[in-house]
């Protein structure tokens, strides 16, 4: 079995856990990328603790298997309600891109607000790209 399917399956499973950001892997411009994506429709809706952890487990793959990572983020901030772990969860996300940083490109596309700790992850990233909204 190749890297690319053995990330994809992985990230696959991590795919049914509940979380608000979907992750897989998928070709951008012929090269293939783990992309992390919030799904929810809710363009204010708060970084949960496990919305972050989909996003840990996308940089870990990203960085076992050397592709580039590829996150689109629009959050309100760690649910507060949530208390300390989403907190923590969050820290977890920017550990797990500190670790890439170096070694896999990491690409933050900024759709909408980003705000409160989680707008640190953008300082990590190699390249942040805002849109209007």
């Amino acid at each position: 079995m190749s890297d690319r399917a053995v990330t994809a399956m992985g990230l696959a499973l991590a795919a049914h856990t509940p979380s608000d950001v979907a992750v897989s892997v998928r070709p951008l411009n012929g090269r293939d990328v783990v992309w992390a994506e919030f799904t929810t429709d809710d363009r204010t809706a708060p970084l949960t603790t496990e919305s972050s952890l989909q996003l840990a487990r996308a940089a870990r793959a990203a960085r076992s298997h050397r592709l580039p990572l590829v996150i689109v983020l629009a959050t309100s901030g760690a649910a507060i309600d949530e208390g300390i772990p989403a907190l923590h969860a969050w820290g977890t996300v920017a550990a797990a891109m500190v670790q890439c940083s170096g070694i896999v490109p990491m690409v933050m596309l900024v759709d909408g607000p980003a705000v409160s700790g989680p707008a640190l992850l953008l300082g990590i990233a190699d390249l942040t790209v805002m849109t209007a909204d």
